[in-house]
């Protein structure tokens, strides 16, 4: 991959296939989605999509939201998450509801704040 395409976006990585002979820049957003969803949020013997990935900045915090499904034996699991670090915590905020508008404004709410 050329050094100018990721001149100048710290928010992508560049992801390079020398044997199949393609590159690409990929949000990094997606990848905290990736890792999190198979390590942290499903059973590992499910099988994760992730459909959506953003990212926001509130208050000089940046937030990550992905909405992602899970695949068990009987139905597939569909659900929005966001996650920061606030006060040198991890946060991590998932909803599972079935009506996808009222899983964005969830999510899209959460926020941290300071705490003495």
């Amino acid at each position: 991959m050329a050094q100018w395409a990721a001149e100048g976006k710290k928010e992508f990585l560049p992801v390079t296939n020398n044997k199949d002979g393609y590159s690409f820049l990929y949000t990094f957003g997606w990848q905290v989605a990736e890792i999190l969803t198979k390590t942290f949020l499903v059973s590992p013997s499910q099988k994760t999509k992730l459909i959506h990935a953003s990212e926001r900045s509130v208050d000089d915090k940046t937030y990550y939201t992905f909405e992602f499904t899970a695949q068990v034996p009987n139905y597939a699991r569909h659900a929005i998450t966001a996650v920061c670090i606030g006060n040198g915590k991890f946060f991590t905020l998932t909803n599972g509801e079935k009506m996808k508008d009222r899983l964005h404004t969830v999510v899209d709410s959460f926020q941290t704040f300071n705490v003495s």
